[in-house]
């Protein structure tokens, strides 16, 4: 997950930054709201307008992205981990609601059409998956 990937970033160069924790959970809360959101859909069978949540959760996320390229290149020299090979793109947001929107309405469309039972099993093991865990659950792989 790119999220978690940054928050490790973060912390390897600067590791008490409370701006991108900050940014980071806010981020979290929008894109979380919007998963919500999306398993809601699933379970009930209805089709909501998610376009508004989509867009706060893309312009969270961008807010943060944006953040971690600058604290990376101001605190980093190692040139692997400089923000242009993180493919930061000014605009970005964009594409990430669209993908965002996209992505919920195929998984809505396949699991509307399936049982009550089937939809609650499965919306219970994505919410498990797909939501963004707290900063402090974020550790490093080789800690």
């Amino acid at each position: 997950m790119l999220a978690e990937d940054l928050v490790i970033r973060v912390k390897g160069t600067a590791p008490n930054n409370i701006m991108a924790k900050r940014l980071y959970e806010r981020a979290r809360l929008y894109y979380n709201t919007y998963v919500d959101a999306v398993l809601s859909d699933i379970l009930t069978g209805r089709k909501s307008d998610l376009s508004e949540l989509a867009g706060q959760a893309g312009a969270a996320m961008e807010e943060f992205e944006k953040y971690v390229a600058k604290t990376i290149e101001q605190t980093t020299v190692d040139v692997a981990m400089k923000p242009d090979t993180l493919e930061f793109a000014a605009g970005a947001v964009g594409g990430i609601v669209s993908a965002l929107i996209e992505g919920a309405l195929k998984v809505w469309e396949y699991y509307s059409k399936q049982q009550e039972s089937y939809r609650e099993a499965v919306v219970k093991d994505l919410k498990r998956q797909i939501e963004w865990p707290a900063w402090d659950c974020i550790i490093r792989p080789d800690v």
